[in-house]
């Protein structure tokens, strides 16, 4: 304590100055409307999206099973008929899936799913057995014993029970979809996690592992109209390009209509004759003479182009051109400029023409005063 006073007391009112002045720099609620700063987190959209890989990862809340490469793949249909307006179709125009969906009567768009699923049979969920284990007999306690006769009373009917089974299994049954045309699984779980990762977002990277996958990638993208998927498999045939895998590339790139792509593989080609050459030589190349066809046209433009060395020489003939060219007029304009030079009088030469009428005016007079 200081003078007798206690040293809580001045910290108290140390804190209620402090807390008036808080107060004090805090606007009044009054007639004028005020705005507080609140901050808020941004954390919701991928919460959500770990809920939903959370979902798919522990397979709860699923309804429909992908069968892929001889693989069972768990999904939620309401996700994916959410990302994909052609699935969300397809959904619709499927009845027997038994998805609580409007149905479309007379749909005018192209059935662009069915060249890719086929509905199969529902298959019943696998209950996990309810039942005591073995050695362990149910315990009844004394209050929990009633009467025989009401709980005959109070027990469902067979109908009942049998209604309710039935019902039962039709909520545990999953609807099947054989994706045609894949030769692997892989494919299948890249679009599973485009989709459950924000379409592509800062923790998802495409990783093929082979072109095969790459091309299934590239099928189910089209399909499910996910157009940022497909452009990430484009991009993957432009990369680890060499002799062996160019002309499959170029296949594919013919297959999906990705001419750009294959315009920028053969330009890349048509930069070294060799590997051109040797790719056209290729036995396989025969089978696809639309693209043998291009690359001819390769070869040909190459061989009316003159050779390195020759544009090396004639650029060396256009440099000295011009450097002749430079010296031959910097010469005439030597030449110019002295001319000039010796055209325009020098000063002495000037003053001379000027003393010259002047010492003729009295030579004339002195003649006429003579005569």
């Amino acid at each position: 304590m200081w003078w007798g006073t206690p040293q809580h007391v001045h910290s108290r009112r140390a804190e209620a100055a402090e807390a008036e002045k808080m107060a004090a720099a805090v606007p009044q609620l009054g007639a004028v409307p005020m705005d507080l700063d609140v901050k808020c987190c941004g954390a919701a959209p991928q919460e959500f999206n770990a809920g939903l890989r959370s979902l798919l990862a522990n397979k709860e809340c699923c309804d429909l099973v992908f069968v892929a490469g001889e693989e069972d793949i768990e999904a939620h249909a309401v996700v994916l008929a959410a990302s994909s307006a052609s699935f969300c179709t397809f959904l619709r125009q499927n009845p027997s899936l038994g998805l609580s969906m409007r149905q479309e009567a007379a749909c005018d768009s192209p059935k662009v799913m069915e060249e890719l699923l086929a509905v199969q049979a529902r298959v019943p969920v696998a209950q996990p057995d309810a039942s005591p284990k073995s050695g362990q007999a149910e315990e009844k306690q004394p209050s929990e014993q009633v009467d025989t006769d009401t709980s005959k009373e109070n027990a469902p009917s067979a109908g009942e029970t049998e209604s309710s089974s039935d019902s039962q299994a039709k909520r545990n049954e999953k609807r099947r979809l054989d994706v045609k045309g894949l030769s692997s699984a892989e494919a299948m779980h890249i679009l599973l996690d485009y989709v459950y990762k924000g379409f592509g977002g800062a923790d998802w990277q495409y990783s093929a592992t082979s072109a095969e996958v790459n091309k299934d990638v590239l099928r189910l993208a089209r399909h499910f109209g996910f157009s940022h998927l497909h452009e990430h498999a484009a991009r993957w045939l432009a990369t680890g390009l060499t002799t062996e895998n160019v002309l499959e590339r170029l296949v594919t790139c013919e297959e999906f209509g990705l001419d750009l792509l294959r315009e920028k593989i053969t330009e890349r080609l048509a930069l070294k004759p060799a590997e051109l050459m040797l790719v056209c030589s290729s036995p396989e190349i025969t089978k696809h003479p639309r693209i043998l066809q291009v690359l001819l046209v390769q070869v040909a433009s190459l061989q009316d182009k003159p050779s390195q060395k020759e544009e090396e020489q004639e650029d060396g003939k256009k440099k000295e051109g011009k450097a002749d060219k430079e010296k031959a007029e910097k010469g005439e304009e030597k030449n110019e400029k002295e001319k000039e030079k010796e055209k325009k009088p020098t000063k002495a030469e000037k003053i001379a023409k000027q003393e010259k009428p002047q010492a003729e005016k009295p030579a004339k007079r002195r003649k006429a005063g003579g005569a």
